[in-house]
């Protein structure tokens, strides 16, 4: 009698597992490539799992990079002015040992463009400054972004998740939150410059700073900012957190705890 039950159980083992979602998929070792036709007009540019993004004055089309097996995963989508760069791992599976290898995704210039979000180990690169009259970045999920940014209103920066952006800026009014062990590599200039740190992030450092009229801080955990100010200076520092202010400014920065203040 108990052979009778060996050919239904191993019928739904064999259901069962191609029901399964996640299927791991090998890497061929083979680099392939795809191009897709997308405006220069979209104002709103979304990166995602794991995709480097280079954006090109040079570029014409969308050019996707990628291992044979992995670039059939990549969608490239404009919906309304988002243009939309990600792979589809929920649809297709994952990839053994969580490598899908180097998926580059090179995408033309908008004339529009206003906001770009980086996330889930992503990366955007620009070779030429991102020019508009207002601004917004939202970098997470340990993802890069690098491009000099130039604005004539409001910048707006956030980063979460051990994320990193570099960027040389130029802003009316620069924001700035970074969280989560981050780090803001920024210089350059804003007449009004607000900053929220927490932690353990960075705002730029004593070999690069942001130049600004006034400046706004709150500053947390054990994170730090450098910043160089010409008008006042305001706001508060606690746990072991430190701030760093440059130029003849007024300052006026409340520390608690471990946190410290320093004029240079």
């Amino acid at each position: 009698m108990k052979h009778l039950y060996i050919l239904p159980l191993a019928i739904s083992a064999v259901l069962l597992s191609s029901c399964v979602p996640g299927a791991r998929i090998s890497l061929a070792g083979k680099q392939a490539v795809r191009t897709y036709t997308v405006s220069t007009s979209y104002s709103s540019l979304e990166v995602s799992n794991a995709v480097d993004v280079v954006y090109s004055e040079q570029a014409d089309e969308a050019v996707v990079t990628a291992d044979s097996a992995v670039i059939q995963y990549v969608t490239v989508e404009e919906k309304g002015k988002s243009l939309k760069i990600y792979v589809s791992w929920k649809e297709n599976g994952t990839f053994r040992y969580g490598d899908s290898g180097n998926i580059t995704v090179t995408v033309p210039a908008s004339v529009s463009l206003e906001q770009v979000s980086v996330r889930g180990a992503s990366s955007f690169t620009s070779d030429i400054p991102l020019k508009a009259d207002s601004f917004r970045v939202k970098v997470s999920g340990a993802s890069k972004f690098k491009s000099d940014i130039e604005v004539e209103s409001d910048l707006d920066i956030e980063l979460g998740g051990a994320s990193r952006i570099a960027s040389a800026v130029s802003a009316g009014v620069l924001d700035v939150n970074a969280g989560g062990a981050s780090d803001a590599s920024l210089e350059g200039s804003a007449d009004e410059y607000r900053v929220s740190v927490s932690g353990a992030s960075s705002v730029s450092s004593s070999r690069a700073y942001v130049s600004a009229g006034t400046f706004r801080c709150d500053i947390s955990g054990a994170s730090d900012c450098h910043v160089k100010c010409s008008g006042r200076a305001e706001g508060e520092v606690s746990g072991a957190s430190s701030v760093v202010v440059y130029g003849d400014g007024a300052v006026d920065i409340s520390s608690s705890g471990a946190s410290s203040v320093h004029r240079r």
